[in-house]
């Protein structure tokens, strides 16, 4: 299937659901907020990462201890908030997502897994 087949096969799917974007080249999905969950930012006071250092003696030994600033330093935290109300309504936009990537002739993993099974009986 060409390129271009695929942009308006893309491209329909998108007018109808809406939601998201599709980046072809790099096989990347974006989900929009406010579509399917809504995206939060907020700043919090956190320390930052330093470094690591190996632990030599106790029953740690031979891990490492991740080590931070002893100041803190506003850090932006971005969650995603997904409504319990939504749930099936966001599975069913997923593998509708799923079922377009696998028309246009992208793997989505799971035809690999398939194989896997049909090659092992």
């Amino acid at each position: 299937m060409k390129e271009d087949e695929k942009e308006q096969i893309l491209n329909k799917w998108i007018k109808e659901h809406g939601a998201c974007s599709f980046d072809l080249k790099e096989k990347v999905i974006t989900l929009h907020d406010g579509g399917i969950f809504s995206i939060n930012t907020k700043t919090e006071m956190l320390r930052n990462v330093i470094g690591t250092k190996k632990i030599e003696i106790g029953k740690y030994k031979g891990n490492y201890e991740v080590l931070f600033t002893k100041e803190k330093f506003p850090t932006l935290i971005h969650e995603g908030t997904l409504w319990f109300d939504e749930i099936d309504e966001t599975i069913s936009y997923f593998q509708s997502i799923k079922r377009v990537l696998n028309k246009v002739g992208y793997n989505t993993g799971i035809q690999k897994n398939e194989k896997r099974k049909k090659n092992n009986n």
